[in-house]
């Protein structure tokens, strides 16, 4: 039994030196291993890859002071945090809009629920057999979605579709939906830097290997 834990305790700390760019190609090696069978199964690896940053955001309101949780993502800087004035994100806006659902208990969404009171009661009180019923959109709900990556970002009722999404429950339509597809034309990830692809050039440092793995994937999945 010791001798394994030695074991295990020796993998984990290898493990835990992994720099990030070992991370990034680990990843897109099972990325591509998981394109080569089924494209669209791709969704399931980005779940997997941002679902800790959504949990992050529900455990922020729980665990800091009254309106010290993290603060509103802004999307331009979700994935281009450093060079997002480069980007012009409404560029990649779809109008007219199609109709897009969310389904609350499966896809990634990002809200920001940022004060305790409403936290509480919306998860006391949405959902089936709770006072207020199964969850249900409603005019607040403000949602905008992201393809080819899937991931949406809420800009209104943040604390209802949080208690959506923690009673897995719930299905909304998407106010919003961007298609940046053709910005792989442009922009490349290495794990260390976004860069041009037209001349190499930096464009700005990898904040959170995920993220960036993720901003990657969309490549394959297009």
């Amino acid at each position: 039994m010791l001798e394994e834990t030695k074991r295990f305790l020796s993998q984990f700390c290898s493990s835990a030196r992994l720099t990030n760019e070992e991370v990034f190609q680990n990843t897109l090696e099972i990325a591509n291993d998981i394109a080569k069978v089924n494209k669209s199964a791709l969704k399931s690896l980005v779940r997997a890859l941002l679902r800790p940053i959504q949990s992050e955001r529900f455990i922020s309101v729980v665990e800091n002071p009254e309106h010290k949780a993290l603060p509103q993502i802004v999307t331009g800087n979700f994935f281009f945090d450093g060079f997002s004035e480069t980007i012009k994100v409404s560029h990649y806006l779809l109008k007219p809009t199609p109709e897009r659902k969310i389904l609350l208990n499966r896809d990634i969404i990002l809200p920001t629920p940022w004060q305790k009171s409403r936290f509480c009661d919306a998860l006391s009180m949405i959902g089936k057999d709770k006072e207020k019923g199964a969850w249900t959109q409603d005019d607040n709900h403000s949602v905008e979605i992201w393809f080819p990556w899937h991931i949406s970002f809420v800009k209104g009722g943040n604390h209802s579709i949080t208690a959506g999404i923690l009673a897995g429950e719930g299905e909304i339509v998407a106010s919003d939906v961007y298609d940046f597809s053709p910005i792989f034309e442009h922009i490349k990830c290495d794990g260390k830097y976004y860069k041009s692809t037209d001349n190499g050039q930096i464009l700005g440092e990898v904040k959170n290997i995920r993220i960036a793995t993720a901003f990657e994937i969309g490549r394959l999945m297009i």
